[in-house]
């Protein structure tokens, strides 16, 4: 069974690298993309991912405020903050909201695979 995973950031260009490196990972299938939380929350509800990959900072809704309505209606979706740099706020932030762990943009695909497999199998990967 794979790991299903929805990867969700404002910019295309930074859905576009891991969805292209995870094509090659056996057992994770990447089900759908979001451009902001309010569409995330959409596609979660409809596509009931295992794994979000979550931007903090976007319009409409930033990546709090969705991990925390997802964390909530839908407990088994673990979230993973992905963020362009672990600023201390924003990591508690995004903890409190219900986080499973983060990942630093440009990471590699040893990282990102890592962080969904911890997040799966119930484990926080700060």
């Amino acid at each position: 069974m794979s790991i299903r995973t929805l990867l969700v950031d404002d910019y295309a260009s930074n859905r576009k690298f891991p969805r292209i490196l995870l094509k090659t990972v056996p057992g994770v299938e990447v089900v759908g993309e979001a451009e902001d939380g309010r569409m995330a929350l959409l596609l979660v509800r409809r596509l009931r991912p295992d794994v979000v990959i979550m931007d903090v900072g976007m319009p409409a809704m930033n990546g709090v405020e969705a991990t925390r309505w997802i964390t909530t209606v839908f407990p088994d979706v673990k979230v993973i903050a992905f963020a362009s740099r672990a600023e201390r706020s924003m990591v508690r932030e995004m903890f409190e909201a219900g986080a499973s762990g983060i990942l630093l943009k440009g990471c590699g695909l040893v990282e990102i695979v890592s962080a969904i497999k911890a997040a799966v199998a119930g484990r926080c990967l700060a």
